[in-house]
């Protein structure tokens, strides 16, 4: 008989801006469902579950780079946000996953 076992991870996320993290889902063409204090979608086929209240995202053990994936995109909304706030442009470096703020 099969055995089948599924490990659960819990990831810590902290979302200080809902909206943001919302606007970056749909940036990402990601759909999400909201209850109470959960926002729950799917990426790259797996489920994933944030807690608003914990500031954590739950999935199998298996969703770390969807997760990691998910977190860089947030940050890189968070940085275009807070830039565009201040009025300062931003440029990406050259063969990296790095922007430069410049402030004219």
């Amino acid at each position: 008989m099969a055995c089948w076992r599924i490990n659960l991870v819990s990831v810590e996320f902290k979302v200080a801006n809902k909206d943001l993290l919302l606007k970056t889902l749909k940036k990402l063409d990601i759909r999400y469902s909201e209850w109470g204090n959960r926002i729950s979608f799917s990426h790259q086929g797996y489920d994933l579950e944030i807690n608003m209240e914990t500031q954590q995202i739950t999935s199998n053990k298996s969703a770390v780079d969807s997760i990691n994936y998910l977190k860089r995109e947030y940050t890189r909304s968070a940085v275009e946000a807070k830039a565009k706030a201040n009025k300062w442009i931003l440029r990406p470096v050259a063969n990296s996953n790095k922007m430069r703020v410049v402030k004219y």
